[in-house]
Order: structure tokens, then sequence, then C-alpha cells
């Protein structure tokens, strides 16, 4: 498994890409890859690991949950592994339990701010 450093977004929302996009732009990150269906980005990551994927987790037709269990699925054993955060509307405990039980790294919630992805991306050392 061929691990790199490059940033997948998994958001199904246009303009919640874009704004993401930009602020990691904006923080210095520039190998980034969007793909608005995880099935399109599952098939993408095959033999890979990034080194950050962000992941909204309402989508469809596959969920976040589902992606990032296939993610796991596929580096188990492997040398190399990504960072996933999940990227959520959802701000209840068993929103954050739900997204830690499938396998995520971290979790941040929507509206997403610059101060607050500066601030994970910083405790996981990508910045």
């Amino acid at each position: 498994m061929r691990g790199d450093d490059s940033t997948l977004i998994v958001e199904d929302n246009e303009m919640n890409a874009r704004l993401l996009m930009h602020q990691l732009r904006h923080l210095g990150l520039d190998d980034l890859t969007h793909f608005s269906d995880a099935r399109d980005a599952l098939a993408w990551l095959r033999g890979r690991t990034c080194r950050l994927i962000l992941t909204d987790w309402q989508m469809h037709p596959m969920g976040g949950a589902e992606f990032v269990r296939q993610v796991r699925r596929y580096e188990n054993g492997a040398p190399a592994r990504s960072l996933i955060i999940a990227v959520t509307a959802g701000a209840m405990p068993s929103d954050y339990e739900r997204c830690m039980e499938a396998g995520v790294d971290d979790y941040l919630t929507k509206p997403l701010g610059l101060a607050a992805l500066s601030e994970v991306l910083r405790k996981w050392k990508i910045l």
C-alpha cells in the first residue's frame, strides 16, 4: 500500500467542498483531491493511503460511516494509515460516538471555521 502526502476531501455538497478546499489551501495544504461520491473516493484510494482524509458523514448513496469502515478494511495490516476526520453537522454526543466507532481519528462539526480546522490539524501534526 502506497502512502503519500495528499489530502482527500469526500463531500457531496459542492459549496461545503469548495469552502473546505479554500480553508485547507489557506493553511498551506495544496495536494487536494475531492470526490462528491464516497464510492468514487474508495476506488481512487485502492492501494494507497492519504496523509489526511476529511469526510462528510451524511452523504448519499454511501454515508461516511460505511466509507470509513471500508477505508479501514483496506488499510488493515498495511504499514501506513490515513488520518480520517469526520466533518458533520451532527453535534450530539451520540454523533461523535458513532463517528469514533466507525474508525475516524477525529471529528469536526459544521459550520467549519478555520480556527477549528487549524487546531485539529495542528493536534495531528499535519500543520
